[in-house]
């Protein structure tokens, strides 16, 4: 069985929207329209949970890339 590609316009489009740099206002914004109060309660208790487990920069940053390769081992060789 064969998966269907995605045309490369798409994926040109997903990765400028997924790129794309919010202001402060917009992503505040986001955040306030898009969340309910249990969903930003959830969000601020795993950020403090994040930041406790890794309160080194460099270690968020080691952990980061980690995590990012291990992402990429799985990619779709289109989304690379």
């Amino acid at each position: 069985m064969s998966v269907p590609l995605v045309p490369p316009e798409v994926v040109d489009r997903i990765r400028a929207m997924s790129e794309r740099q919010l202001s402060a206002e917009e992503f505040e914004a986001y955040l306030e329209g898009t969340r309910s109060a249990d969903e930003r309660r959830d969000m601020q208790e795993q950020i403090a949970w994040f930041l406790r487990r890794y309160p080194d920069p460099v270690d968020r940053l080691r952990w980061a890339r980690k995590t990012y390769e291990a992402w990429m081992k799985t990619a779709p060789p289109g989304s690379r």
